[in-house]
């Protein structure tokens, strides 16, 4: 049963253990004694740096007693210079020698050996020439002489105490022979006093110098001085010299040649170098002539900076900075010299443990080996022959009988019961055949379920896996065999992340954990997305046959081709996205690019109408300031399709005339109408009204793109707008601004090509026409009639249109107008109108019995004079009559008095010659064009009125009527800041502003705004910013003016070329007061100033 071997390694077991213990007691013991070894160590070097600090402080102390007495000695010589009369020194007698002198002595009494107790001056001048202020100063060193004394017998390291003064003279103790030495001119100019004259007057002002080899033999000294004041007026200087090698006496010894005590000033100069040969310094050096090679490379700054011990390689430095003048004491020395004797105790100390240790281990193993291993080896012997059914052949040792038979008595137990075991096998094998019998037939039966199961799995294209409650793979199809592509028997047990991308691995996983914690009767369903793929993961519990869960049911289908088809179509409609935001950016910046110039060319005509100017030169200002407008409604209109597209177009109601708005929709078509030959009749009813509430741009644009369409597709014939109002049944009502909206029925009539009646009904949608042929033909986008109906949506309104083939095209659109005051209203002087060989239309003349106007026909120019007492008369007459009678015609409106109304085609000018003859006979006139229609009127009163004014006023006639009628609002002692970086604008906005006699001043940036508002030099009432600048926008701008406390409630106009709504809205977000878009006119630039200043 057992084997010798075995028997041994049981044994050789305790020998290992013995040993392992005594390694393991010996490495403790080493531990511990590294750690006091350490320990004592940093101990020791806190020692050693302590008796460092305790030598630098003695030498401190000395140094401060110096410092002491040079300070007493200066606050005496201070005080003596200042106050004169208080001491009661007189000047020493003084010997002259050329151009030297001397302290007059007697010589040291040689017999009686005794010590001479006075200094000596010596110096360079005419002692008969000094002054009372230099005899003065020479008293005072001489009654220095007792200090010096008293100082040098306290500092036994001292060798000199001297004043040096700024007249050339010195006062120096210990006595000294004018052979050995005497005062000259570079006792005053070297570094030391140089120094000393930077000292500031002060009590806590003193100079350490540099060493330096001690002109009387006394070998390498220092200094230390002060200046010395009278009144705050530098005389001279106090010094103390003392020895260096006095000073290294003072240091302890020392013993070892490698270590070395240094005394460093702040530059890098050795003061003391105290080794083991204690020789004393007989020449100036530096740290790195001195410092082994290892430490050559500091410097003192660095020195400075170390810790107070520190290693450096194989070195110790030890340090102490003396704070009295910043010296550095340092002592460096081997670091393995300095831990040698504590290295050696340790050394020592852990032998003697370890001999010891070794005898107690020894001593252990003998008494156990005798007392325990030899009986348990005889007691393993018995257990042997025990086992082999012969007991008793082994003497049990001492106290070991008991133990003996108890394991005799379990082994013949143990017999019997194996006997007994036996006979129970028997009967078991029987049973385990009948169970293997019953569980091979129930196994042959699942293993036909199975097979059913797995066919109905296998034909199922979707990947499906089957985890345990772990997460493992302990089932699946042969189509998730297929996709992974592996052997049916190397994926069972793995995790789904194993084999499969990591973005469905991971899906994977997650829903089976999720699967597994949230019952749910439907499942967990995710679709996932791989670099390649898209999946539709389902998951589930899965039971067993007792409704226990048993892992998860996992279903994976490949929808990759479906959402491809999704994914496009979502590319295909986000690229759409950002290119129709592309396209509107776009728009909104040509808008800004375009309006810029727009302002500065309706500001420039707005000056030059302020001009003297003839009345042809006011008609082409107006021309161009109508195609002006023009250009602007222009860029509205490219606009608008953007805004239509987003959905944000929007309609801003506010007063307009309508007769304006008329006008300008006929100015922008009239050249091409004139170029086509085309006749344009205009009809604005009588009771239609003026001043209305509207977006007179949107409406201008409807009117404008219906005109252009009628022009288009007109070749002969006419074209006619009428504006009529729809009779609701409350007309006989008295209409004011608050009753409710007038119904205004607009008509635009052409007798062109005509639509045919099945191509109506997609007019009005954009990019579309009554036939795509029209594009070529016509030109044309296809958008006009879609804008129209959207503004006029917008505006409450509807349009409609008729039309047959061939016989031309009628749109009507209807719109509710809120009723406007009209400010323009005043009272209207009786006017008679003469027409000469001009018919006006009946709607135009019902117009004229209304406003207070007199109309009759004339045939000849004779009958005016019938109307010479009238107070205003006015002949119309078109072009071609003057040319007949021209002289006739001008001389019958010189004598009556008459206002000349020329009337000519519109978008063609008049003769310059009947223009230069009116000018030159002074004559009043006015141009008109066609066709007339109501609009005329109001031009006809404007002259009137401004002729009124002209002969109240008394102003020459050769004054434009125009500019008689412009009365601009003061702005006299308004200083406005005018925030613009295009000069045209800057230029334009200027001279509009000086007409109003505003002060402007221009900032080119915001950033140059700040300046201007912080400066302060200008006090200004208003700022008109620009956005769009350079440095800093206006935006920005008037943010962190609003940041000003001071400048919360200053006015700030947005003058931009901005004009949506949402710069408006960015600008009032940002503080501003208004916004106003360019082009500006003058009126709405003195309202917005005036509106916010109040």
């Amino acid at each position: 049963m057992f084997d010798k071997s075995s028997k041994e390694q049981v044994f050789s077991r305790y020998n290992r253990s013995v040993l392992a213990v005594f390694i393991v007691i010996t490495l403790i013991a080493m531990s511990i004694a590294s750690y006091r070894y350490f320990i004592e160590l940093e101990s020791y070097q806190a020692r050693e740096l302590r008796t460092l600090t305790t030598r630098a402080k003695q030498l401190e102390n000395t140094l401060i007693l110096g410092l002491k007495s040079i300070a007493g000695i200066k606050k005496f010589a201070n005080y003596h210079l200042s106050f004169p009369e208080e001491l009661l020194a007189t000047t020493p007698p003084l010997e002259q020698d050329g151009n030297e002198f001397y302290l007059k002595k007697n010589s040291r009494d040689s017999f009686a050996h005794r010590k001479n107790y006075r200094g000596s001056i010596t110096g360079i001048g005419q002692v008969a020439d000094f002054d009372e202020l230099q005899k003065q100063e020479l008293a005072m060193a001489n009654a220095l002489t007792p200090a010096f004394i008293i100082a040098k017998n306290s500092i036994k390291e001292s060798n000199w105490f001297y004043y040096i003064s700024l007249n050339q003279f010195v006062s120096l103790y210990p006595w000294i022979g004018r052979d050995s030495w005497r005062f000259s001119e570079r006792n005053l100019n070297n570094d030391n006093i140089n120094s000393i004259k930077t000292l500031l007057p002060g009590d806590d002002n003193f100079f350490w110098s540099p060493p330096y080899l001690d002109s009387a033999g006394k070998g390498l000294s220092a200094s230390l001085g002060t200046a010395v004041y009278r009144n705050r007026s530098l005389a001279g200087a106090v010094l103390m010299d003392f020895s260096l090698s006095s000073l290294s006496d003072g240091l302890p010894d020392i013993s070892k040649p490698n270590q070395a005590l240094v005394l460093l000033d702040e530059k890098n100069n050795v003061l003391i170098h105290k080794t083991a040969d204690n020789q004393a310094l007989s020449t100036k050096l530096t740290w790195q002539d001195i410092a082994p090679k290892q430490l050559a490379s500091y410097s003192y700054q660095r020195i400075n900076q170390l810790p107070d011990s520190y290693k450096e390689g194989t070195w110790l430095i030890q340090k102490y900075q003396l704070p009295i003048n910043g010296w550095v004491l340092l002592k460096y020395q081997p670091y393995q010299e300095f831990t040698a004797s504590i290295f050696n105790r340790f050394i020592l100390m852990l032998v003697l443990f370890f001999l010891g240790l070794f005898a107690f281990m020894s001593i252990i193993y003998i008494v156990t080996r005798k007392t325990f291993m030899k009986p348990t080896k005889e007691f393993i012997n018995h257990i042997e022959h025990c086992s082999h059914g012969d007991p008793g052949k082994v003497k049990p040792p001492a106290d070991w009988s008991y133990w003996f038979k108890i394991v005799e008595d379990i082994f013949g137990q143990n017999r019997t019961l194996l006997q007994q075991m036996k006979d129970q096998n028997v009967i078991l094998d029987t049973r385990v055949n009948q169970k293997t019998q019953a569980l091979r037939l129930k196994s042959e039966q699942h293993q036909r379920d199975y097979a059913l199961l797995r066919s109905v799995m296998d034909a199922i294209p979707d990947y499906i896996i089957f985890n345990d409650l772990d997460g493992n793979i302990m089932g699946y199809n042969k189509a998730f065999e297929n996709f992974v592509q592996a052997g049916s028997l190397d994926l069972i047990g793995k995790c789904s992340n194993e084999v499969v991308s990591v973005e469905l691995g991971q899906s994977l996983v997650a829903m089976s954990k999720a699967s597994l914690t949230r019952s749910t009767e439907q499942g967990l369903a995710q679709v996932v997305e791989t670099p390649a793929n898209t999946y539709e993961v389902f998951s589930n519990q899965l039971y067993s046959q007792t409704a226990e869960i048993v892992g998860t049911i996992n279903l994976v289908r490949d929808v990759t081709a479906q959402y491809s088809a999704n994914v496009a179509l979502e590319q295909a409609k986000n690229q759409a996205e950002y290119a129709n935001q592309a396209k509107s950016q776009f728009l909104a910046n040509m808008s800004h690019e375009i309006r810029t110039p727009i302002n500065a060319i309706k500001g420039m005509l707005f000056l030059l109408a302020r001009t003297r100017l003839t009345n042809e030169q006011q008609q082409h200002i107006l021309n161009a300031e109508g195609a002006s407008v023009s250009l602007l409604h222009l860029v509205d209109e490219v606009l608008d399709l953007a805004k239509i597209e987003s959905g944000n177009m929007s309609v801003i109601k506010m007063p307009a005339s309508i007769d304006k708005i008329v006008d300008q929709a006929v100015k922008l078509n009239i050249s091409m109408i004139s170029e086509k030959q085309l006749s344009l009749k205009i009809n604005i009813a009588v009771d239609v009204p003026d001043i209305v509430l509207t977006d007179d741009l949107r409406l201008v644009q409807v009117l404008t793109n219906l005109l252009n369409n009628a022009m288009k597709f007109t070749h002969q014939g006419e074209i006619s707008l009428t504006v009529e109002k729809v009779n609701t049944g409350n007309d006989a009502v008295g209409t004011t601004f608050d009753d409710s909206p007038v119904l205004v029925r607009f008509i635009v009539a052409d007798t062109g090509i005509g639509i045919a009646k099945e191509k109506q009904g997609h007019l009005f949608e954009a990019f579309r026409q009554a036939d795509e042929s029209m594009t070529r033909e016509y030109g044309g986008s296809g958008l006009g009639l879609s804008i129209c109906q959207q503004i006029i949506n917008l505006l409450s309104g509807d349009i409609s249109l008729k039309s047959d083939l061939g016989k031309g095209t009628s749109f009507t659109f209807v719109l509710p107008f809120n009723l406007a005051e009209n400010k323009a209203l005043s009272k209207k002087s009786a006017l008679t109108l003469c027409s000469y060989s001009h018919v006006l239309s009946e709607s135009l003349i019902d117009h004229l019995a209304g406003s207070q106007i007199s109309h009759v026909n004339i045939t000849a120019l004779s009958e005016l004079d019938k109307y010479k007492n009238n107070e205003n008369v006015a002949l119309i007459i078109d072009e071609q009559s003057i040319n007949e009678h021209p002289e006739k015609i001008y001389q019958s409106c010189l004598n009556n008095q008459i206002l000349l109304a020329i009337s000519h085609p519109m978008a063609k000018g008049i003769s310059s010659e009947i223009i230069e003859r009116i000018e030159a006979l002074k004559l009043s006139y006015i141009l008109l064009e066609k066709p007339l229609y109501r609009s005329f009127i109001s031009k006809l009163f404007s002259v009137i009125t401004a002729r009124e004014l002209a002969a109240e006023r008394a102003i020459d006639e050769s004054i434009p009527l125009q500019s008689l009628s412009q009365d601009v609002d003061n702005l006299k002692g308004i200083n406005v800041l005018l925030v613009e970086d295009n000069l045209v604008n800057q230029l334009v906005a200027k001279e509009l502003l000086k007409t109003m006699q505003a002060n402007v001043i221009i900032a080119g940036h915001g950033k140059e705004a700040l300046e201007i508002l912080t400066d302060k030099q200008h006090n200004i009432d208003v700022v008109l910013m620009d956005i769009q600048m350079p440095i800093m926008d206006g935006l920005t701008a008037t943010r962190q003016i609003r940041q000003q406390k001071e400048f919360h409630r200053l006015p700030i106009i947005a003058m931009t070329a901005h004009a949506r709504e949402e710069d408006k809205q960015r600008s009032l977000a940002a503080g501003m007061n208004k916004h106003m878009a360019k082009p500006i006119s003058a009126e709405l630039l003195l309202s917005s100033i005036l509106e916010v200043l109040n």
